[in-house]
């Protein structure tokens, strides 16, 4: 089990990268509940891979913009992580955390 000193700098890179690239609070919540729900970090991985692409990622470029650096950060993050409940913990930081750095 990683402890919170290894959970929380994950959390703020995750945070920072994504208001770097615009991605809002909303769809870290959207990648948490996916994990709470399906308990399950490859299935995620999946549904990340697949927003890019999804009729709604491909609504507006800002939109494509959101999923692929939603995608290429939240990926990073979660990779290599085994457990959902470490994964969920390090989204749902990044969560509360991407408002501090501006996304909204």
């Amino acid at each position: 089990m990683m402890k919170v000193d290894e959970i929380l700098p994950k959390a703020r890179v995750l945070a920072e990268h994504c208001a770097g690239d615009g991605v809002p609070d909303n769809l870290l919540a959207m990648v948490l509940s996916h994990l709470r729900r399906h308990r399950d970090v490859p299935a995620t991985l999946r549904l990340l891979s697949a927003l890019p692409q999804s009729p709604f990622g491909q609504r507006t470029r800002s939109t494509f913009r959101q999923m692929t650096g939603l995608k290429r950060h939240a990926t990073a993050a979660i990779s290599g992580i085994s457990s959902w409940e470490e994964a969920a913990w390090i989204v749902g930081w990044a969560r509360r955390l991407v408002r501090s750095f501006g996304a909204r």
